[in-house]
């Protein structure tokens, strides 16, 4: 079974950076973090892939990220505690610097809430 099979997806933002090919951004990038697990899909410049990690405790961050029908990219770094994971990618003769964001989940409007604070006039 999947593990992101029974959690919502949260959609990030990224980028990689590669001599020949500049910094790529990763689009369509849906995932989904689980405690310490991390399962996503995206879309970049060299086809859509699939990605899955582990976040540690002390917020090393080890993903793998594999292409569909092609080839896997090994992702290293950190997770900073708030959304943000930064390392360096590698697969035999190349590497080079990443980037991903966690975009913040979807929360239910306070304006329902009445501010009833020192100061407030009926």
């Amino acid at each position: 079974m999947d593990r992101s099979e029974h959690r919502e997806s949260i959609r990030g933002e990224g980028w990689w950076e590669q001599v020949y090919h500049g910094r790529q951004p990763m689009d369509d990038l849906q995932l989904a973090v689980d405690g310490r697990c991390l399962d996503g899909v995206g879309t970049d410049i060299i086809g859509p892939f699939t990605l899955q990690g582990l976040i540690s405790d002390d917020g090393r961050v080890s993903i793998l990220k594999d292409y569909v029908g092609r080839h896997s990219v090994r992702y290293e770094g950190q997770h900073d505690g708030e959304g943000r994971m930064w390392g360096v990618w590698s697969l035999p003769g190349f590497s080079g610097r990443w980037m991903i964001a966690l975009g913040r989940q979807r929360r239910e409007s306070l304006d329902h809430i009445l501010d009833i604070g020192p100061g407030r006039r009926a």
